[in-house]
């Protein structure tokens, strides 16, 4: 049976991906692999990171890469503690 993945969980894994980037920021393209999201989803995403400050945008001229800030280590940190818990007592997020 799939299972499809919450809200949260596709958070996380979005979080997770920028905290695995480099120090300079991540890429969309890169993003979208790692975390296995679309390109729509994930910039809709991205923007309500960006503005929770979980995330923060660099731009140059050519691109725009993303960095996760020390609210979204809290946030990673705080998920996997409570995912940890719920796996504990048999459930599944």
């Amino acid at each position: 049976m799939m299972s499809y993945r919450h809200q949260v969980r596709i958070v996380s894994d979005i979080l997770l991906a920028v905290k695995e980037g480099h120090e300079d920021g991540v890429g969309v393209a890169q993003l979208m692999r790692k975390a296995n999201i679309s390109y729509t989803r994930l910039i809709k995403i991205l923007n309500e990171l960006i503005s929770v400050g979980l995330v923060e945008e660099i731009r140059d001229e050519r691109s725009r890469r993303y960095r996760i800030t020390y609210l979204g280590l809290e946030y990673l940190a705080e998920y996997e503690r409570f995912s940890t818990f719920a796996r504990n007592f048999g459930l599944e997020i």
